[in-house]
């Protein structure tokens, strides 16, 4: 058995966790091609998205960040700044790589507004959690239930197009992409359990 949903009031007394790893901020449209060669080798890589947050009605911005993880390294694509690369277009059609992260549909629909394009080799630990019937499958939530960490939220609504990113916000991206892999392996393990117990019980 495990945890299908955990309230605020639990996850606020959790410790918070940061990625401590390398992080990679990649501002000029030549660093991307040099990043993705080295994500490639990876096979297995945690994806999230920031977008400038929009207050005002009728108002919407351009995906401004990437994020791609593997357990010790985070690149930072600003896509504000390099644009949206065709090597980073062949990387994000790629059936071989494996990306995972928590709404992609979300983050996938809003990367294509800005380039069409033809998304694989994506799994979206939204839909496993659902299927597991897990009720709160956000990023937040089930890091609490099932890493038993606190991401914060400090840096959620910040200007994610700004000149220069501040460390806080540079390490809060980071961490969101990295946990997606954490996450991935904990996912798979539980979605394994569960097809092994109804094929048992039928």
């Amino acid at each position: 058995m495990f945890p299908k949903d955990i309230s605020k009031e639990s996850i606020n007394m959790l410790p918070i966790e940061r990625f401590e790893g390398e992080i990679v901020l990649i501002e000029k449209k030549e660093e991307i091609r040099k990043a993705l060669k080295e994500l490639e080798k990876a096979k297995l890589i945690g994806l999230d998205t920031e977008t400038r947050p929009a207050f005002e009605k009728g108002e919407s911005y351009r995906v401004a960040l990437i994020q791609l993880a593997t357990e010790k390294k985070v690149f930072l694509i600003r896509l504000h700044h390099t644009g949206f690369s065709k090597s980073l277009i062949n990387f994000l059609s790629n059936p071989a790589i494996t990306k995972v992260g928590v709404g992609l549909e979300h983050d996938l629909r809003n990367l294509r507004k800005i380039c069409p394009f033809e998304p694989a080799g994506f799994i979206d630990l939204s839909k496993t959690a659902t299927s597991l019937g897990i009720k709160t499958p956000g990023l937040r939530s089930m890091a609490g239930m099932f890493l038993a960490i606190r991401l914060s939220k400090k840096e959620q609504r910040s200007n994610w197009e700004r000149d220069a990113l501040s460390p806080s916000q540079i390490v809060y991206a980071a961490t969101d992409a990295w946990i997606a892999l954490k996450l991935y392996h904990v996912l798979t393990h539980l979605e394994e359990e569960h097809k092994k117990s109804n094929h048992s019980a039928a």
